[in-house]
């Protein structure tokens, strides 16, 4: 490769992405290295947890590599460890399972963090997120408020604790993305919400609000007074009061107006604690916000449910009679009660011929190569009829049988084998079925912790991600395959895939680590 031109050189360069191989490329020539450094710190995804990862920082601003930060548009702060990902024995190197290894006290992170945001240039980033169970440090959010102007992209934590007198929200004056996960403190009684705020200013225009396991009812009004509310495009309510959001927000730009039109695109609610909510009078409120959207993209529902009378029986009426617009469609359910049908999904996915992105609670039984008798077959008619699909999440929270040995005891590596079995079973038969021609990957599970010593009746599902490839069988044939990939590498190589963002909150699954997940997209 040495002997070739520098043009061709510069050429193939433009198709490495991968980290390790940049890094290779930077030390083959000057030439490469003036291509490869701008690629290589446009994303920045800092583990401060780690106490090697941390170290090796130090020393490489020590060498004066923050004079690259110039080319850096993303910042992913990465403050506490993600669940593991046992299926791709490679990921360990990315999130480590040692949890006796030596941990960097909170001092240590937040000295590391405003380091590297205070050598970023000024409105050099883009994106930011900081992927903890705390707060950003407020000198660190100090910072970026007044030198990183150009963050189009904000994904924070944030809370209200009995010591504060106001709820601390960000304002980003140019930020179109707002993603944030607010706790208030357990047993506290919640606050009459306000913004801390000094003199007046113009309500920013963020165009996509993401509220993430939100424990605050009343978060309406002093968010309406921050953030021009009405022209949003994206709306995400995951978390236990998202619904009484998602009424007064149907109550401020609906109810009782004649012929409007919100710009909504997308739509996520969650109707949860089924005992304290209204299904039915959240469900009003959804189909009135969806029927004033000129065209929705994608829609999230997500509810409880544990006799048949509590399901949201206006928005799957809907589904199936005008859902044609719909690139994104995802829908579970928890409870005792069978909520969701064949027949109903059959008939959804009639109405839905265009969804690209399709995320489904499914019951063990659909796992049909695995269980005997089971309604995968009835599974597979109904996703053929999605033409243009390209990613597809199961949504399996717990494992009843699937991941046993011969004995009834629980193995992740038989549970590991069975998803793989099962991903390659459905990606060859629709591949010689002819249909989803465009389906590239496949989710299975949720972001949850598997411990050692967990019962062995119900078992968490943990996230098996696959990305479709095609082989050739020896015998002149291509076969359609699964390939196990980390949760990085998937996101990374699909353009589909931000139906992830809307795993939800069960029980099996801690409310963070779905926050978590779609922070480090």
């Amino acid at each position: 490769m040495t002997t070739l031109p520098v043009d061709i050189h510069l050429m193939i360069s433009e198709y490495i992405t991968t980290c390790e191989d940049l890094k290779t490329l930077c030390l083959t020539s000057k030439e490469h290295n003036a291509s490869a450094i701008p690629k290589l710190y446009k994303r920045i995804h800092i583990r401060l947890w780690v106490r090697e990862e941390l170290d090796r920082f130090v020393a490489s601003m020590t060498a004066g590599a923050h004079e690259n930060f110039r080319y850096t548009r993303t910042l992913i702060i990465e403050d506490v460890r993600l669940p593991a990902e046992p299926h791709v024995p490679s990921a360990v190197a990315w999130i480590s399972e040692d949890d006796s290894m030596e941990q960097c006290t909170p001092e240590e992170r937040d000295d590391c963090l405003y380091s590297l945001i205070k050598h970023l240039p000024d409105g050099a980033l883009r994106r930011f997120s900081f992927v903890s169970t705390r707060p950003i440090p407020e000198q660190a959010a100090k910072h970026l408020a007044e030198h990183q102007t150009s963050i189009s992209d904000y994904r924070v934590p944030t809370e209200w604790n009995e010591t504060q007198e106001h709820l601390q929200l960000p304002s980003i004056s140019s930020g179109r993305a707002l993603s944030l996960r607010i706790t208030v403190d357990d047993g506290q009684t919640w606050p009459d919400l306000e913004i801390a705020s000094g003199n007046a200013r113009p309500k920013s225009m963020v165009k996509e609000l993401r509220l993430l396991h939100v424990s605050a009812w009343n978060l309406f009004r002093p968010l309406s007074s921050l953030y021009n509310l009405s022209q949003l495009t994206h709306l995400s309510l995951l978390g236990s009061y998202g619904t009484a959001f998602l009424e007064a927000f149907e109550e401020a730009f609906v109810r009782g107006q004649i012929d409007v039109q919100l710009p909504l695109q997308h739509i996520a609610v969650e109707y949860q604690d089924s005992e304290q909510v209204d299904i039915l009078e959240y469900d009003a409120s959804l189909v009135r916000i969806y029927r004033a959207c000129k065209t929705v993209k994608s829609l999230h529902v997500w509810w409880e449910s544990n006799v048949p009378e509590e399901r949201p029986e206006r928005i799957l009426k809907l589904l199936k009679n005008s859902a044609g617009a719909l690139e994104l469609l995802s829908l579970s359910h928890w409870g005792r009660s069978e909520t969701l049908r064949h027949e109903e999904f059959d008939e959804i996915c009639n109405a839905c011929p265009g969804v690209r992105q399709l995320a489904i609670e499914i019951a063990e039984n659909v796992l049909g190569p695995i269980i005997e008798g089971g309604c995968y077959r009835d599974f597979l008619a109904s996703i053929k009829k999605l033409r243009e699909l390209r990613f597809i999440h199961l949504r399996l929270p717990y494992s009843h049988h699937i991941g046993k040995d011969e004995h009834g005891q629980w193995s992740l590596d038989i549970l590991v084998a069975q998803m793989k079995q099962f991903a390659n079973r459905l990606f060859g038969e629709l591949h010689v079925a002819g249909c989803c021609p465009l389906l590239e990957g496949l989710v299975i599970g949720h972001m949850v912790e598997v411990r050692p010593g967990i019962g062995s009746w119900s078992v968490p599902i943990p996230q098996c991600c696959f990305i479709r490839e095609m082989e050739n069988n020896g015998k002149d044939w291509r076969v359609s395959v699964a390939v196990p990939v980390s949760r990085a590498m998937l996101r990374k190589s699909l353009p589909y895939t931000n139906i992830l963002d809307l795993d939800m909150a069960m029980d099996c699954v801690e409310p963070w680590h779905c926050w978590a997940g779609h922070a480090i997209a």
